[in-house]
C-alpha cells in the first residue's frame, strides 16, 4: 500500500517524470538508448574545421539566413508603425466626426425644444380663447 501511494503521488506531483524510483530500484534500463548517430567517441570534433570549404559555405548561408529574418523583422516592424499611424489618424478623423455628430444632435434637440414650447404657448393661447 506504501508502494502504490508513493507511486500515485510520485505521479500526482511529477506526471511527466523520465525515471520513476520506486523504493530504491533503478528502471533506466527500461529506457530506450539514444540513436548510434548522436553518439561520438571522446576527443573527436563536431562538425567540419573552420578552414573548409563547407563550414564557409554553412556559414555564407546561415548569415544570408540571418540578414533575410532580419529584414523581414524590420520590414514587419515598419508596416506596424505604418499601420499605427493611419490608425491614429483614422481615429482622430473619426472622434471630430462625433463631435461634428455631437453638435449636430444637440442643435436639433434645441430646434425640437424650441418647437415644443412654440406649441405649448400655442395652445395655451388657443385655450385662453376658448
Amino acid at each position: 500500500k506504501t508502494l502504490y501511494v508513493s507511486l500515485s503521488l510520485n505521479l500526482f506531483f511529477f506526471p511527466f517524470s523520465v525515471t520513476p524510483r520506486i523504493s530504491g530500484k533503478d528502471f533506466s534500463q527500461f529506457l530506450v538508448p539514444p540513436p548510434a548517430s548522436t553518439l561520438r567517441p571522446m576527443g573527436q570534433k563536431r562538425g567540419p574545421s573552420k578552414d573548409s570549404v563547407e563550414y564557409r559555405l554553412r556559414r555564407e548561408r546561415n548569415n544570408i539566413a540571418v540578414r533575410k529574418s532580419r529584414d523581414k523583422a524590420r520590414r514587419r516592424i515598419q508596416l506596424t508603425q505604418q499601420r499605427a499611424l493611419q490608425l491614429q489618424d483614422e481615429n482622430h478623423s473619426l472622434q471630430l466626426h462625433i463631435q461634428h455628430l455631437s453638435h449636430e444632435v444637440d442643435a436639433l434637440r434645441h430646434y425640437l425644444s424650441q418647437r415644443h414650447l412654440q406649441a405649448k404657448e400655442q395652445d395655451a393661447a388657443g385655450d385662453d380663447i376658448c
